[in-house]
């Protein structure tokens, strides 16, 4: 008798829990959101062979929810949608460029809302499969030259809510998405594909948001702050005549000071080392002797919303490949932009991605773990 009391506690317990995880996947299923957009192109890639005529067109399916909480809420200092999307783009040159596929996740931090229409910036990052690569006589387009291509973007997003559970998208509906391998391997010439976008969104009906100004922000009670960040990355140097394809890893470290004006607002500047062995691999290979490290006095500003940093920095190399501190001669050119996402922990632990650009020539993406303190 006492082993069946016991058998039928456990079975009850075990079912209650079932009940309560079905109803909790309930609700959360109830809570996403899908939409469908189609992205028609209005600019047509340059520098291809043969000529593009006609801009690229494609489509793109996200699965996602709003995030209404107040522990949601402290990420950004926003209200906003996140979650994840697929895509696909048709360059409609199958010549040279062909045909991509995509997937990642985006971030949407809502701009105004409204009971019948809402406006939003959408964020995306993620990477994409293109099936049409460099060949200097088959293909000789310099866009692509691996078939996993890294895939980021910005949008403005416009909705117009038409029925309890239904959204247009498209009242004002704009992206900008940007493929490239970041000199992984070379030629890296990327491609730049500005949109219209227009769709549908099927997910929760209507409700007014909680009121955040009750929410208040942890307060500003330290205005200087200091970050060291250790960054690594891999490119592939091509092969030639003489030597195979070699992968080369690039190591280094920096470390910036700066002052917050507001709890968004902040300007820093700092140092950075780098060994590059993509570098050094060219240097050898040619014969070029001097130093192969660079360092670099950076200067810039950060947008900071809750724990997540948005971070433009510019950067000048007073030490670069072949050349003495601020010597005339060396590896050009000697400025270059810096553009960072980073993340903070509880314990000040940071991580993130920063991209390395020439103006629009993309040199790298890096990866970045450290600290601020």
């Amino acid at each position: 008798m006492k082993n069946y009391s016991t058998h039928l506690i456990i079975s009850f317990c075990l079912l209650f829990e079932g009940i309560v995880a079905q109803a909790q996947l309930r609700d959360k299923l109830e809570e996403l959101e899908v939409t469908a957009t189609a992205h028609v192109g209005f600019v047509r890639p340059e520098k291809i062979i043969p000529a593009s005529e006609r801009a690229p067109i494609g489509g793109e399916i996200t699965i996602g929810s709003l995030k209404t909480t107040e522990k949601a809420w402290q990420l950004c200092n926003c209200f906003h949608r996140s979650g994840w999307y697929a895509n696909y783009y048709n360059f409609r040159n199958p010549y040279g460029l062909g045909e991509t596929f995509g997937t990642g996740f985006y971030f949407e931090p809502l701009l105004l809302h409204r009971p019948d229409y809402n406006l939003s910036v959408r964020f995306t990052m993620g990477l994409s499969y293109v099936n049409r690569l460099y060949h200097p006589v088959r293909n000789p387009n310099r866009n692509f030259s691996s078939h996993i291509n890294g895939m980021t973007g910005i949008g403005v997003y416009g909705r117009k809510r038409i029925s309890e559970r239904l959204e247009l998208v498209g009242m004002l509906a704009l992206d900008y998405r940007h493929i490239s391998n970041a000199g992984i391997r070379n030629p890296n010439q990327g491609i730049n594909i500005p949109s219209i976008v227009a769709g549908i969104a099927y997910g929760p009906p209507t409700a007014r948001l909680p009121e955040s100004r009750w929410w208040r922000p942890a307060s500003l009670d330290k205005r200087w702050f200091g970050r060291a960040l250790l960054l690594t990355s891999v490119r592939v140097y091509a092969a030639d005549d003489q030597y195979p394809e070699t992968p080369r890893a690039m190591v280094g470290v920096n470390a910036y000071a700066g002052y917050r004006f507001t709890q968004s607002h902040a300007l820093s500047t700092g140092i950075e080392i780098i060994d590059d062995g993509y570098m050094r691999e060219q240097m050898m290979r040619q014969n070029y002797k001097g130093t192969t490290q660079q360092a670099t006095w950076l200067v810039g500003y950060e947008l900071w919303q809750g724990r997540v940093s948005f971070t433009a920095h510019f950067g000048w190399n007073f030490l670069r490949p072949g050349t003495v501190i601020f010597g005339r001669r060396g590896y050009r050119p000697a400025t270059y932009e810096k553009y960072g996402l980073l993340y903070r922990f509880n314990n000040g632990l940071t991580a993130g991605v920063i991209v390395k650009a020439f103006g629009e020539d993309t040199k790298g993406f890096q990866l970045a773990v450290g600290g601020n303190f």
